[in-house]
């Protein structure tokens, strides 16, 4: 799991969306029901998940200029196009979809309040 976990901080030191291999995303789901299982994602209704304690895990390894913020999943700056089983992240001034498939992070620009 902590190659998978290397992309991942990686996708968002580079702000770059993250697809994984079949291969890759088994040990991705593995990690994600690792961080669900420990409260790095936490359930915020059926679909949408608070990273919180993942974003610290995460901001570890980032440089100090591309920390990145978790958020609930009903902020005003998450366009709703992008809505489904996720947990968002505010990087910069874009909103990372942390998502449960092989499209692991999507970038998208923040929707304006």
């Amino acid at each position: 799991m902590d190659k998978i976990f290397d992309k991942i901080v990686l996708a968002f030191a580079k702000e770059e969306n993250l697809l994984l291999s079949d291969d890759e995303f088994i040990e991705y789901d593995r990690l994600i029901d690792d961080e669900i299982t420990h409260g790095g994602l936490a359930q915020y209704d059926r679909c949408g998940f608070i990273g919180t304690i993942l974003a610290v895990k995460i901001n570890e390894r980032l440089p100090v200029d591309c920390k990145i913020v978790a958020l609930d999943p009903t902020d005003t700056r998450i366009d709703t196009r992008t809505k489904g089983q996720a947990a968002y992240f505010l990087a910069n001034n874009e909103i990372a979809i942390l998502t449960f498939s092989l499209n692991a992070i999507t970038f998208f620009p923040s929707k304006t309040a």
